[in-house]
């Protein structure tokens, strides 16, 4: 499976969301051309990208801008318990929004940059600082 971290998010004592992280996919074009990679480079730095596999809030949950939120903790947290629990540090988030579905609005509002659109797919990327 690989690494991989997840998290709950909770308010007042009850959860109100899911986050999923794991290790990046091993051969994605639009990444590789935005980074800039060599197909050597991309093999030796692909540990350093991990991508947001889940995110769910719950569907009783209505609070405004909850997901840019968690989006943002996530991303400030994320490198610190990964670099705790794996011994190596992380530089870059992504993930993949399915445009037919959803618009991606929560990882804009987070400040996430949309990289690239192949088949209906939003590739969407965040450096983490």
């Amino acid at each position: 499976m690989g690494e991989h971290l997840k998290y709950v998010a909770f308010a007042q004592g009850r959860p109100v969301a899911c986050l999923a992280w794991c290790s990046a996919p091993w051969h994605i074009g639009c990444r590789d051309r935005f980074i800039g990679w060599s197909p050597q480079q991309r093999k030796k730095n692909l540990c350093l990208i991990v991508n947001n596999t889940r995110f769910l809030i719950l569907p009783w949950v209505r609070v405004p801008y909850l997901a840019s939120h968690l989006l943002g903790l996530s991303a400030r947290r994320l490198p610190q318990d990964w670099q705790n629990f794996y011994g190596h540090p992380l530089y870059w988030l992504e993930t993949f929004v399915d445009s037919e579905k959803f618009e991606g609005t929560c990882y804009q509002a987070a400040n996430w940059l949309l990289c690239a659109i192949a088949h209906k797919i939003h590739y969407v990327t965040s450096a983490v600082m």
